[in-house]
């Protein structure tokens, strides 16, 4: 999880998503999603590393984010890179999340 998670905050949690965003980093991404959202805390997703990421990426974010509103706590990638913003459009899943 220490490969994602940049810090726990009373604020919420912040992490920076990694260059190539794979199966492993996802699972961290997942356990990092699921300490935050089960303590009610906002979460801030980095994305402005993000090289590459694949499905199982893209799946665990928009995962993250079905939690996220599920327990009304708020999620947000900031400074999304061009390759996360290109997936995301490429999948359909741009608008869910929160990506222009």
């Amino acid at each position: 999880m220490d490969r994602v998670l940049t810090r726990l905050k009373n604020a919420g949690l912040e992490f920076t998503l990694p260059e190539n965003v794979d199966r492993s980093a996802a699972a961290s991404a997942a356990a990092a999603f699921a300490i935050a959202i089960k303590a009610g805390e906002d979460v801030k997703i980095d994305g402005s590393k993000v090289k590459q990421i694949g499905q199982a990426g893209l799946q665990i974010l928009l995962s993250g984010f079905a939690s996220a509103n599920h327990r009304r706590s708020k999620i947000e990638i900031t400074q999304p890179s061009d390759p996360l913003n290109a997936a995301a459009k490429l999948a359909g899943a741009s608008l869910l999340l929160g990506l222009s």
